[in-house]
């Protein structure tokens, strides 16, 4: 094992790879962001539909329950053909919706691990940081002891 380096300032030999891990890891979060504001925009896209949906299905219960007589058959069957149509929409919004929802997940899963490995290179980093001060501390000491031993050495020369 070789001995570490001694200056006056810290240096973490993994810098670059740390520097890495945080454009990495703000990278993971755009990406998250990114895949919750889809998110977002495709349950309003299915609220609305649904919204839509309920809003027709309410026209057509009010012809039918208004107690008017029906004078065009034809229409009330065109308006349920429509309404048909919007629950495939809602369907297929819903299927969207569920599938953003899932690589929310897999890219907030992602953003965890980059986050994972961050933390790693920063407790590592603080760790070497701690030895490093340490070892700073001990050279001072000895610095400090020679000084005194030194000086000591020739209070000793003069005295005698």
């Amino acid at each position: 094992m070789s001995k570490p380096k001694k200056s006056r300032r810290f240096d973490y030999n993994l810098e670059s790879v740390l520097r890495i891990r945080n454009v990495q890891e703000k990278m993971e979060q755009d990406k998250y962001a990114h895949a919750n504001q889809k998110y977002i925009q495709e349950q309003q896209k299915e609220e609305e539909i649904k919204l839509f949906q309920r809003e027709k299905y309410d026209e057509l219960k009010s012809i039918l329950d208004g107690g008017q007589k029906i004078s065009n058959f034809q229409h009330v069957l065109m308006r349920k053909s429509h309404l048909d149509i919007v629950k495939e929409q809602v369907e297929e919004q819903e299927r969207v919706r569920v599938e953003a929802e899932e690589k929310k997940e897999e890219q907030r899963a992602e953003l965890i691990k980059a986050v994972q490995k961050r933390q790693v290179l920063d407790k590592d980093k603080s760790k070497k940081r701690e030895s490093w001060k340490k070892l700073m501390d001990r050279e001072q000491v000895k610095v400090m002891d020679d000084i005194t031993s030194s000086r000591e050495a020739r209070k000793k020369k003069r005295g005698m």
